[in-house]
């Protein structure tokens, strides 16, 4: 049996406030705890991962899950511009969410990206400090994971997050990015690896900025949410959305 699509992958953080709605990308604790500490004024909505019920994810390439992400926002906030923040692979489909809005004739005001590599930069990301017995383990897990899902035994735990990241991984070794013309923010951790820009400066035709916070890529998100949204609210007042 295919499994079904949640209706719908929005969640409704904050609904009232006359400033610019800001959107969550898959933005892991940060969905929950940025609203604590942005201003009380402004709409936020948050786009959760598929795979929570352990089954087979069917959106699987960027354009696809954009696509479906855009659709559910719109169903809640179904005119007018927002904000895109997108976390990690959250940042690949938020720059793509834009370029889709851009062609629609509804380009954000402001797109930002924390801790995102650049589809250019992914796989070096992901090879960076791994070894054989790590390809070698990920193979024995992607093979538990694909007996499982094809005998429809639901993942849990660390296989489902095995499963998520690996689709998320190829979806990001799949898809082409288009130089983007709008206002692109990136707030990136100083532990990453990789160069200041993460990859995203060649993708970046209008006006491009970075921030740094001093963390690792799980932490920015996980304990630094008090940080990172102040880093979020001056980015907003400086592009005046």
């Amino acid at each position: 049996m295919e499994p079904r699509l949640p209706r719908n992958f929005l969640i409704k953080l904050r609904t009232q406030g006359s400033r610019t709605p800001l959107v969550l990308v898959l933005c892991d604790e940060a969905s929950r705890q940025v609203p604590e500490f942005l201003n009380s004024d402004r709409p936020i909505f948050a786009l959760k991962h598929q795979g929570g019920d352990g089954q087979r994810i069917q959106l699987n390439t960027v354009e696809a899950i954009a696509e479906r992400y855009l659709a559910d926002l719109r169903s809640a906030a179904p005119s007018g511009p927002v904000v895109l923040c997108g976390y990690s692979f959250g940042g690949v489909v938020a720059f793509e969410m834009a370029q889709q809005m851009a062609a629609a004739g509804e380009r954000p005001p402001l797109l930002i990206v924390i801790d995102s590599y650049a589809p250019v930069l992914h796989q070096d990301a992901m090879d960076h400090g791994r070894n054989y017995l790590n390809v070698l383990k990920d193979r024995m897990i992607s093979q538990i994971v694909e007996h499982r899902l094809n005998h429809g035994i639901p993942l849990k735990g660390k296989l489902n997050h095995f499963h998520i990241i690996q689709t998320y991984s190829h979806a990001v070794s799949q898809y082409r990015p288009r130089p983007y013309s709008g206002r692109l923010a990136l707030i990136r951790a100083a532990d990453s690896w990789g160069p200041a820009d993460l990859g995203w400066y060649l993708l970046a035709q209008g006006r491009f900025v970075t921030r740094e916070m001093d963390c690792d890529h799980v932490s920015i998100v996980k304990s630094n949410s008090r940080e990172l949204t102040a880093l979020i609210s001056q980015l907003l007042e400086e592009a005046e959305c």
